[in-house]
């Protein structure tokens, strides 16, 4: 079933189901650190409790000494290897665990814009190519959603780089919290932010593009100065796959949809202009070239 559909729509396609050994994977890659440093200590127990099972053959051997260890003397040994083990497996586990925080930190970094903390330009592009071939696969709609905040620069120039920044924090917390939480939003750069919606069509799409826009401009935005700033946006809408089938082509349909409603006055949603069929575009070249033959 897709993970986007109602569990009552029944005409959603179904995922295929999960082996037990796929789940098995996942849950010792969820549980990685604990796995090696558990490993390391049975290795340590194992080895330490060969060597005390034939400590005593190995005195022999080497200093030719009849002498066996006694049994206390094994036992303390074992005791000791345990001991030892115990506080090993902890020292690992808590130092794996501090390498996995770090990587998982790292990835946050390389995935995460820094300053909103939304997806960045390359991590919305990666869930965008996802989402289309997903809805290629299955047949679905996709929707994107080019937002940009209309004369961002003045605020910038009136107010100050840190009244922009917190005008930003704020306008992107706003987004995120007026979406579902299967949809993406991340910053382009600048002011500029993309918003990918999973099986949404266009009139749904236009709709919660329409619903942003009033959002961001009915909610002033309260400044640590004590001001308040009032934001509009700007939003260009484009559907997979009437304005577009891959990443780049739906970009660029968003993009200039919202040019579009730029030069439109702001403070609008404009939908993308479905391309026109190949075999209608060749068509209208062969046309117009013989016009231009006859002129």
């Amino acid at each position: 079933m897709s993970r986007y559909h109602d569990p009552k729509n029944r005409s959603a396609p179904s995922e295929p189901p999960v082996s037990f050994w796929f789940r098995f994977l996942r849950r010792f890659r969820r549980h990685r650190a604990t796995w090696r440093a558990l490993s390391g200590t049975l290795v340590y127990v194992l080895v330490g409790s060969l060597w005390i099972a034939f400590s005593d053959r190995v005195v022999e051997a080497w200093f030719g000494d009849t002498h066996l260890l006694s049994t206390v003397q094994t036992w303390k040994g074992f005791a000791f290897v345990l001991v030892t083990g115990a506080v090993l497996f902890g020292v690992l586990k808590r130092q794996l665990n501090k390498d996995r925080k770090l990587v998982a930190r790292l990835q946050d970094m390389a995935t995460r814009d820094g300053l909103t903390g939304l997806a960045n330009r390359r991590e919305t592009t990666r869930v965008l190519a996802e989402e289309i071939e997903r809805a290629r696969r299955y047949r679905r709609s996709l929707a994107v959603l080019w937002v940009d905040f209309d004369r961002f620069k003045t605020i910038n120039d009136t107010l100050g780089h840190a009244a922009g920044d917190q005008v930003l924090q704020s306008a992107s917390r706003t987004l995120l919290d007026s979406v579902r939480a299967v949809d993406t939003v991340g910053r382009f750069g600048g002011e500029e932010f993309v918003i990918v919606l999973p099986e949404m069509r266009t009139g749904e799409a236009r709709d919660t593009a329409e619903r942003l826009r009033r959002r961001i401009a009915d909610q002033p935005i309260a400044l640590a100065n004590g001001e308040s700033v009032r934001l509009t946006i700007s939003i260009g809408v484009a559907v997979y796959p009437d304005h577009g089938d891959d990443v780049d082509a739906l970009c660029a349909a968003a993009d200039n949809a919202m040019y579009l409603a730029k030069s439109g006055g702001r403070n609008c949603v404009v939908l993308a202009v479905r391309p026109m069929p190949a075999n209608r575009r060749a068509t209208t070249l062969a046309s117009s070239s013989n016009d231009n033959a006859k002129t």
